[in-house]
């Protein structure tokens, strides 16, 4: 059994340091979170909750949390640095393997008090004379809302993402964060500032993720008209079995 206590330095009388070491029963010291191979812990999240391992695979903490940015935010009021931090995240809501430094350049930066991550995908079309966007809310897999709204004008950049910002922006709840990626639009400094600590826009490049998006733009194209849904019933994507 170890003990784990908090080694502080200091230099010039102040606090320059303060980490959490371990000892051994037999006198043997050691960093419980050090850095090995770029990261200090490592952050595995499922639907039944979270477990941090430090860099040598030992289990340091556990809990029903499955929200990133709240597990964090508490190691940091113990006074623990978890980061540079790994993250896995398997649940039905989300997957992810990434850093944590690329999951909260893409995801972080929400107001206090918006703690409910809501995430989108657009697409746009441009014609001569019109112009189309597709639109979905999703959670995991799941698809929870569509929009495929047609303009009778060529809309410029800006109009276009403050289309998409509208209409996020209008699904949107008084705690909720909306993340939301775009395909084929351009962000300037406006469009951050516009939304900023409500919705979050990233760039994405085309993949077949972006294909039921896509889709919804194209259909506007072709209908010319607008149409909205939430999605109310989870459709079951396994294949029946007959006997």
């Amino acid at each position: 059994m170890r003990c784990i206590y908090r080694q502080n330095m200091f230099a010039m009388n102040q606090l320059s340091r303060s980490e959490l070491w371990t000892e051994t029963p037999e006198g043997n010291r050691a960093p419980l979170l050090p850095i090995d191979k770029g990261y200090r812990t490592k952050l595995t999240i499922t639907d039944a909750g979270y477990t941090i391992n430090n860099a040598a695979g030992e289990v340091i903490s556990r809990g029903l949390e499955t929200e990133v940015f709240v597990i964090v935010e508490k190691a940091h009021k113990r006074g623990i640095t978890l980061e540079p931090l790994e993250l896995e995240i398997n649940t039905s809501a989300e997957v992810a393997s990434m850093s944590f430094e690329k999951y909260e350049s893409l995801y972080g930066g929400a107001d206090l008090g918006r703690t409910n991550r809501r995430k989108f995908k657009a697409y746009q079309i441009k014609g001569d004379d019109y112009s189309a966007l597709g639109i979905t809310e999703y959670a995991g897999e799941q698809t929870l809302s569509i929009a495929s709204l047609y303009f009778d004008e060529k809309l410029n950049n800006r109009e276009a993402f403050e289309a998409v910002g509208e209409y996020v922006n209008s699904q949107l709840n008084s705690d909720d964060y909306g993340i939301v990626t775009l395909t084929d639009f351009r962000l300037n400094r406006w469009n951050h500032e516009r939304y900023q600590g409500v919705i979050r826009f990233n760039l994405s490049k085309y993949s077949p993720k972006m294909d039921e998006v896509r889709q919804l733009a194209e259909d506007a194209e072709q209908r010319q008209s607008s149409i909205s849904e939430v999605i109310t019933e989870v459709i079951d994507k396994q294949e029946e079995v007959i006997e």
